[in-house]
Formats: C-alpha cells, structure tokens, sequence
C-alpha cells in the first residue's frame, strides 16, 4: 500500500483498492490477464498484461491513476523487470516500453529506443532519476537521465554485473570477483574491493545479492556471510 490506495493479487487477477475503506477502485475482468503490477508513489499502478493462453508473452501495458483510471495504454511487448528499483518522488515518470510518461497525466514524455534490446527490456536498475542499462547484447552499459532520456554515459564492457544495493546515487553490485560501487550519473568507479581482499576464499561474497547502504558505508550480505563496509 502507498499513499492511500493499495494493490492485491489474486491468480493472474488484480485488485487496486482505497487502504482507508477496502473499496475496489478496479478489478481486472475476464479475457484480462495480469503478468505484473507494481504499486508507484503517488498511488499509480504500472500494468503488464500477458497473453492468457501461454502467459509468456506481454499483450500490452497501461498506466493507471490513483483512482483505478487507465491514464495511458501501450501495445509495446517489451516489459522491463529491473534487478533494483530505488527511487520515491511521486514526481518521476513511469516507464513502458521504450518510453517514459507522466504518471499524474499519463503524458509521454520521451521515447529512447535504446532502453529496450530485441524483445527484452534493458533496465537494469532504477536509482533516483538515473537509468540503468546493462546489455548483454552489445556487451555495454548506459546510465540514462529518467526525466529526459537524454545519455548520460556509456561504457562498453564485458564483464557481467549484478546489482546488490543503491544508495543516493551511487549503485554497488559485483562481477564475481569483486565488489563495486560507480556513481550512476557519472559512470565512474568510487572504488572496488576484490573479494580476495576481504577473506582468502574469494567464493565466501561470490554469491552476494544483497546490499543495504548504512551510515556512509554497506552491509553486503552473501549465502555465507555478512560484513559491514566503511570508507577508508
């Protein structure tokens, strides 16, 4: 629930109803089926629907307001499902497809053909105004300004990244190898920490997935173990 309405789902149905009263503001109907739905600030609900017979494919998306009003409609069949979404100024608009709208109006605001990869979308992560890109096929990474969709940088690389946690706006995740964390607006490295650094076994943080910015520094948590990271 977030700012007076909430969302519920039940099978491949959705509900968006009023927190202080229970009231169903919508409710998908039959031929409609929902693949995902996220709950945005401001109390909008980014809709993906699939098709009902295979449920692997994306049949269009839609923007709704606070109310349960459908404020934009796309038949883009690329969906974005970033690793981490960071983010909650009910001011920031709301992707589908290759395209940004305003989630108050449903208003597009720019279209950016490279946030999206083929079929699939190329979001990685959502921090603050920043998109960020990581793309497997062009083996490079893109941080995108979310208000305009304008490029900020870009990096070609090879190595592969996962996202572990987002703090103001910095991003960290690791390769395998090591920790790192970049400025998104930037691009550039605040600094890396090999995993053979902090303990001998450098498979002890391989599998880490988790990060949680504390203070000025992380908790960074693995299958294995958890530590606490504080600038030098």
């Amino acid at each position: 629930m977030t700012d007076g309405v909430g969302l519920v789902r039940i099978g491949n149905q959705m509900a968006q109803f009023d927190a202080e009263s229970g009231t169903p503001l919508w409710t998908t109907g039959d031929g409609v089926c929902v693949s995902q739905a996220s709950l945005e600030p401001g109390g909008v609900v980014a809709q993906i629907n699939s098709d009902c017979e295979s449920y692997d494919s994306v049949s269009g998306q839609l923007l709704r307001g606070p109310d349960g009003k459908v404020l934009t409609t796309t038949d883009s069949t690329t969906a974005h499902r970033p690793m981490l979404e960071h983010r909650d100024d009910a001011s920031d608009p709301i992707l589908l497809g290759d395209s940004a709208y305003d989630r108050s109006s449903g208003e597009l605001l720019w279209t950016n053909p490279s946030i999206v990869s083929g079929s699939q979308g190329a979001v990685t992560a959502i921090v603050g105004d920043t998109i960020y890109l990581r793309d497997t096929n062009t083996q490079s990474e893109t941080g995108i300004d979310l208000r305009t969709g304008k490029q900020l940088w870009h990096n070609d690389t090879t190595q592969t990244f996962d996202v572990a946690g987002a703090g103001g706006r910095t991003l960290l995740g690791n390769d395998g190898t090591a920790l790192t964390e970049f400025d998104l607006r930037t691009g550039s490295v605040v600094w890396t920490a090999p995993f053979v650094s902090i303990d001998s076994d450098p498979e002890t943080f391989a599998t880490g997935r988790a990060a949680q910015r504390y203070r000025d520094g992380w908790i960074y948590s693995s299958d294995r173990r958890m530590i606490g990271l504080a600038p030098l």
